[in-house]
């Protein structure tokens, strides 16, 4: 997960319909992984890792499938950018998904 070509550092949420809410941390390369997601449409939200301020402004994501290294105990990267407000919020974020059944890659771009 990138801003401005940028890590994002936090917590990325798939938000379902029902309210469930699968949550990963984002690691400091931007991967994420959100296991054994259930099929449906998502309401894609991130919040920024604690201590990170607010902005002003998956499942495998980010640029390789791999373990996720220098996560802080805090639930976010310990390095990378805060995502603009209008993404932590189910209410006012754009971004969506249709989770499928099986191994699946998102990479999300934040603007």
């Amino acid at each position: 997960m990138t801003l401005n070509d940028k890590t994002v550092s936090g917590t990325v949420h798939f938000i379902y319909s029902d309210g469930k809410d699968l949550s990963s941390p984002i690691s400091a390369d931007g991967s994420y992984l959100v296991p054994n997601p259930p099929p449906g449409q998502v309401k894609i939200v991130v919040t920024p890792a604690p201590g990170a301020g607010v902005a002003g402004g998956g499942l495998v994501g980010g640029a390789k499938d791999a373990a996720m290294p220098d996560v802080d105990p805090g639930g976010g990267a310990t390095k990378g950018e805060v995502p603009p407000k209008k993404y932590q919020d189910a209410k006012t974020t754009d971004l969506t998904y249709e989770v499928q059944a099986g191994k699946q890659t998102h990479n999300i771009q934040l603007k």
